[in-house]
């Protein structure tokens, strides 16, 4: 009898301290995580003060600073843009709505386009390549190249004459079967084509828009405005030319100083004409005429 006594005072002691153990466990757990969270969190305002930093400022970057919660942060601006590699469109464009890609450069005091034909950053190609994801549907694309005529400037005329602002509109479709139905043109009318790799992509429409070089005319941004669906846009200036800077991308970096990082990327794209300036704009010929 008492060797029975003894057997489940020690199974009972056994289960207390296993019990024991596992609340032990679980608090040390959870002690665990609620301290990641902490310092996770330390780490994500970190970065977030470089992003705030960078975009009230013009500087390029920001040496690695430690800030009074004991995290530090580095981080660095880069341009969107200012290359000949391909351009892709951020966050896509929703159907509808437009989206804008400028050719001629922004003055860096201003934020203004600058309207100078001898701008040496601005787009000076004849063709620009602009490919669209294929998606599960064939959407129909809107381009819109805002343009100004130089010809028509004169301050020495009596009055004045102001800049003349056009557009030259471009509707394609990707579904020949619509174009009876919306007047648009189809995409392969001016060498578009559904085959082969364009923009570094395999799946997309290539559409080779022609852009005017006439040194009376100064193109200053295309407008995309899809339809039917939202699409994935991507920009080819070529080989041998250069779209200019579209925004800048920041990228910032915070550590929580027990090895915790936390990383943010901001694109800010220049600030775009208001849509009301596609419908508020006309032409009576194609651009150059």
């Amino acid at each position: 009898m008492r060797g029975q006594m003894v057997l489940i005072i020690v199974l009972i002691l056994t289960i207390a301290a296993t019990v024991a153990l596992a609340l032990i466990g679980r608090s040390t757990m959870d002690v665990g995580v609620t301290t990641n969270i902490e310092e996770s969190q330390r780490a994500f305002h970190a970065a977030e003060s470089g992003i705030e930093q960078l975009l009230s400022n013009s500087g390029s970057a920001l040496p690695l600073i430690t800030l009074s919660s004991g995290a530090t942060v580095v981080a660095n601006k880069q341009s969107i843009g200012g290359t000949n590699a391909v351009y892709t469109v951020p966050n896509g464009i929703l159907r509808g709505e437009a989206g804008t890609v400028f050719l001629v450069s922004h003055d860096d005091a201003t934020g203004e386009l600058k309207e100078d034909v001898n701008d040496a950053l601005r787009f000076k190609g004849p063709t620009l390549g602009v490919c669209i994801d294929k998606g599960y549907s064939e959407p129909a694309v809107e381009l819109i190249v805002v343009y100004k005529r130089l010809d028509r400037l004169s301050l020495d005329a009596n009055p004045p004459t102001l800049p003349n602002y056009q557009v030259g509109r471009f509707a394609y479709d990707m579904k020949p079967d619509r174009i009876t139905e919306n007047g648009f043109t189809s995409f392969s009318d001016i060498g578009g084509t559904d085959v082969g790799d364009h923009c570094g992509k395999s799946n997309v429409y290539y559409l080779p828009l022609p852009i005017p070089t006439d040194v009376t005319i100064l193109p200053l941004m295309l407008r995309i405005r899809p339809y039917y669906r939202d699409i994935s846009v991507y920009i080819d200036p070529g080989a041998d030319f250069v779209l200019p800077q579209q925004g800048d991308e920041i990228t910032s970096t915070g550590d929580s100083g027990t090895g915790i990082l936390r990383k943010i990327v901001v694109k800010r794209a220049y600030t775009a004409a208001d849509e009301f300036m596609d419908y508020s704009l006309y032409t009576q010929g194609a651009i150059g005429h």
